[in-house]
Order: C-alpha cells, then structure tokens, then sequence
C-alpha cells in the first residue's frame, strides 16, 4: 500500500464510522487523544478525535466506505484523491497505543494556591460568587469549588475571571504562651515542698 486516504466524516461521526469500517474488514485508523474532563464533579479522562472530521482509511474501498451513513466523502484535490504517505502514519500508530495518543500534561501555573478563597467576576453563572479554588486543568480553566445546596461542588472556571477574595478572614496564628509546661509544675511543686 502506499499511502492512505482521508475519509471526511459528518460532524461528530468519526467513532461511528470507524465502527463500520471494522464491521466491512477495511484497515483504517482514527486517532484519538487523551483529554481531561470534568464529568459529575470529577475529573475524567476521555478520548477525543485528533484529527476532528477525518479517518485515516485504505485506499481502494471508494464505493463501499461512501456508503457508510456518516461519510461525507474523501479528501480530494480536484479528480484526485489525497494520499498521506504510508511513513507519516507510522510515525503515528508509533506515537500512539491502539490509535489513542497518551495525555499531554502541561505544567500549568497559576496566581493563586489550593486554598484561597476567590471570588468569580466577568459574565460567568457563578459571577458574584466565592468559593475555593483547588487547581488548574488546562492553561486557562481552574477548577473551584463552591458551597451550592448543602453541597461543595467543583466546577472549571476561567482563571482569568478570578479574584483572589479579600473579605475572606484571614487565618490567625494562636500565639505560644511562654512559661507554660512542666518547668512550672516543677517548680510550683518544688516550692510546696520546701
């Protein structure tokens, strides 16, 4: 084979046409990366397409692939298909397992600490709210929790539409009392006896 076609695919139908690529017997590949997502308070991970609205497919199998509900047709410069060369797609089955990229984990920065109470402005639902903020999930989202019914729930925010809340009280250190201990117990005892 030398090289492999593009299957352009409706909007959000790469798996289901992948499905059916497997169900015909044709080699295909649909690479998918690894993204993290916040489903029901947690944090999740899912696959997502790589390349959104295409699949890599073997050539040869016109016909049959543009019969599959949710194929819109193939990659094509004028009358001739488009042909990805075989060594770009090794390099990625290589990268991947199982055609699923593994999760790219940035480091991620941001102006406030796990603990800090923020309070939530711009056009968010939550404007005007304060909660606390637990950590970054991507460059710009952080995930805050809030009190909501009884209940803390965490939900991502724009970090940028965070504020560090200023009213929040401010945590007071107990001061140590000195001479307090057994040095005086001794001592007090000590004096009794004499």
């Amino acid at each position: 084979m030398s090289g492999w076609s593009l299957v352009v695919t409706a909007p959000h139908r790469e798996r289901a046409v992948a499905r059916m690529l497997t169900a015909f017997g044709i080699d295909h590949h649909l690479f998918q990366e690894l993204r993290q997502q916040v489903w029901r308070g947690r944090i999740v991970l899912k696959p997502f397409p790589a390349f959104p609205g295409y699949v890599f497919c073997a050539p040869g199998y016109w016909e049959r692939v543009r019969s599959i509900c949710g194929v819109v047709g193939f990659l094509s410069f004028g009358e001739r298909h488009a042909v990805i060369d075989r060594a770009t797609v090794d390099q990625l089955v290589a990268a991947s397992v199982d055609d699923v990229f593994p999760l790219r984990v940035a480091p991620t920065s941001s102006r406030f600490r796990p603990g800090d109470r923020v309070n939530v402005q711009g056009d968010s639902v939550w404007f005007g709210q304060v909660g606390t903020f637990q950590r970054m999930l991507a460059d710009t989202q952080a995930l805050v929790e809030f009190e909501c019914m009884g209940r803390s729930i965490a939900i991502p925010i724009d970090e940028r539409s965070l504020e560090l809340d200023l009213a929040a009280p401010q945590r007071r250190r107990r001061r140590r009392r000195r001479g307090s201990g057994n040095s005086s117990r001794v001592a007090l005892s000590s004096a009794i006896a004499a």
